[in-house]
């Protein structure tokens, strides 16, 4: 994409929202998840997410182009953590890494998410709070399992959620 993204808030807490009373952690964790929508974006429209669940264990494939230390690059992202409450708020540790990188001191970045508000099967609405070192940024995001699939009553559902529809950037977008 040539697209120059814009880096994410820095914020100093990460926000309490809601998470979705209906939130399934046996369908949510299996499949394929792609970003459509972002509110903020660093790369996050061209991400995809593959998520398993193991019992409580949580393991997500996160690879895509990262903007870390104000450098953009593909960086391949295995994410662990555990599902202990299944009530659609998870934390993550995740390892980005360059496919080229040979150090042995990996980045780690804890991520917090909280499933607003999903179908289980078509949609998820999710906050993500990521800090790393010291510093936390956030971002909503909209993650459909088929990227061109048009949902219907979602910009209801976004409005819900006090996110404005017009404001989030889409892949349509930056196409």
């Amino acid at each position: 994409y040539a697209y120059t993204p814009k880096p994410l808030p820095v914020v100093s807490n990460c926000k309490q929202v809601t998470a979705a009373s209906n939130f399934q952690s046996s369908q949510f964790f299996s499949g394929t998840w792609f970003v459509t929508q972002a509110k903020d974006i660093t790369t996050s429209v061209c991400h995809k997410f593959e998520p398993k669940i193991n019992g409580n264990a949580i393991s997500v494939k996160a690879d895509g182009y990262y903007e870390i230390g104000r450098k953009r690059d593909f960086y391949e992202v295995p994410c662990t953590g555990t599902n202990t409450d299944k009530s659609g708020k998870f934390s993550l540790t995740c390892k980005p890494k360059r496919r080229d990188s040979t150090s042995n001191n990996p980045i780690i970045v804890n991520v917090d998410v909280t499933v607003m508000a999903t179908d289980n099967q078509k949609y998820a609405v999710v906050y993500r709070c990521a800090t790393s070192l010291s510093q936390k940024t956030e971002n909503y995001l909209v993650l459909q399992r088929n990227e061109a699939e048009v949902i219907s009553g979602l910009d209801a559902i976004l409005k819900s959620k006090e996110l404005d529809p017009n404001t989030l950037i889409s892949k349509k977008k930056i196409d």
